[in-house]
């Protein structure tokens, strides 16, 4: 059985999350600098899975307040977990240590996250962690 952690990330750990990024969404013009320059911001927070002193994924986490609803709520933005540490628990661990931290650092009441319809293996691990499917429709523009 593998020794999994999970941290949050830091500045140190900009270049592999350039790593991941580019993996997870493609995209090849995010810098180490707009990574470091996000995780100084305070507006996200990202969390870290490591297997064996390997980094092997990454979650955003998002807080959201506003002055129409009494509580706080977060959402978690992107998960993402290298193929092969895939079915370790590692995805598992990330979500339960983000939960913990947007509820008790942040207070966040409730915590959503979106996936795509067709995404069955994500959606299988949310439902095993106790989140539930809504109705909601998502515009974009």
């Amino acid at each position: 059985m593998p020794d999994i952690t999970v941290r949050l990330a830091g500045e140190k750990d900009a270049e592999i999350l350039r790593q991941f990024n580019e993996e997870f969404n493609g995209v090849v013009d995010v810098t180490v600098e707009s990574i470091c320059e996000s995780l100084r911001s305070c507006a996200e927070v990202v969390g870290i899975v490591e297997t064996d002193g390997v980094p092997a994924g990454f979650c955003c986490g998002q807080i959201t307040r506003s002055f129409c609803y009494r509580e706080t709520t977060a959402e978690l933005t992107e998960l993402y977990i290298r193929e092969a540490y895939r079915k370790m628990g590692c995805a598992s661990a990330l979500l339960r240590f983000m939960e913990t931290l947007l509820r008790e650092k942040y207070r966040a009441e409730s915590v959503r996250l979106l996936t795509g319809e067709d995404n069955l293996p994500a959606r299988r691990l949310y439902e095993s962690l106790g989140y539930t499917a809504e109705d909601d429709i998502l515009y974009t523009k």
